[in-house]
């Protein structure tokens, strides 16, 4: 109890100071001292003795993030689980991850926040991506983002091919919350893999066949086939084309990326592009 009211009373004073709402707050705080280190969740790795299958269970939940559970995890009794569909030797790797990471992303979801630093994340995945033999590349706001468009990404979102994705899961060992594979109810790609460094990267790889069918998509057949180069913070990059991914975002009504991209495009060439 005391450790309680000193964090409401620490939460209280960043209020008045901020004019923050409680919840965020409390986020900002819970920052500072740790995210998640007095919160009940937790996670653990189980194999079901009848048929093999290895989970992450969650348990301990409070009611007001079992939303943002529901989107990767299963209910299962009174807690949650996501099979894992990862190598064998890896399942223990990938417990320890949830448990450093996975705190971090539901609380930050479940505030509206952002998953953490993108700009970090992408420095770290390029570290990682360097001199590997990799071909990838940025899709999403993040592929906005370095090109210098005000967009807002949430992690960053990499697409390759299979090779790239197989050498991704050897690479992204110590930080994957789902390792890259087969995911047959992934719209986007026949491949899918989220991680956690500084933020969520989410990797895809092989475009479904049928993407293009009724428009083409910025990671579809057509724009894979002419990605664009950029430069950022002194890294050669490439990313999905802009008219298709404009073209995406006003499909998707997401008004306040069409907004910054038409504004981006329009833009004096004289004026510095802040990366």
């Amino acid at each position: 109890m005391p450790a309680d009211k000193d964090l409401k009373r620490l939460v209280r004073q960043r209020m008045a100071r901020t004019g923050e709402s409680y919840s965020t707050a409390r986020m900002r705080v819970l920052a500072r001292r740790g995210i998640g280190e007095d919160h009940p969740m937790q996670f653990h790795g189980i194999i079901d003795e009848d048929s093999g299958l290895r989970y992450v269970v969650l348990t301990n939940v409070p009611p007001e993030y079992e939303f943002v559970a529901e989107h990767t995890f299963e209910r299962h009794g009174e807690g949650f689980r996501l099979e894992y569909q990862g190598d064998a030797d890896d399942f223990d790797q990938v417990v320890t991850n949830w448990k450093r990471d996975g705190v971090t992303g539901i609380e930050r979801t479940a505030n509206g926040l952002p998953s953490g630093d993108w700009a970090a994340a992408l420095e770290a995945a390029i570290g990682r991506l360097d001199n590997s033999g990799v071909w990838w590349y940025l899709l999403g706001s993040a592929a906005l983002a370095v090109r210098g468009v005000d967009a807002q990404p949430q992690g960053i979102d990499i697409g390759t091919d299979r090779a790239g994705a197989d050498v991704i899961r050897k690479l992204l060992r110590d930080r994957a919350l789902m390792p890259v594979a087969d995911a047959p109810d992934w719209h986007v790609s026949v491949l899918y893999g989220r991680y956690f460094w500084h933020s969520t990267i989410q990797v895809t790889a092989e475009p479904r066949p049928w993407v293009d069918d009724q428009h083409p998509r910025p990671w579809g057949h057509e724009g894979l086939g002419r990605l664009e180069k950029v430069k950022w913070r002194g890294h050669d990059l490439l990313v999905t084309p802009l008219d298709l991914q404009l073209d995406d975002e006003k499909r998707r009504d997401r008004k306040r990326n069409v907004t910054a991209i038409v504004r981006w495009m329009n833009r004096s060439t004289d004026e510095p592009v802040d990366r």
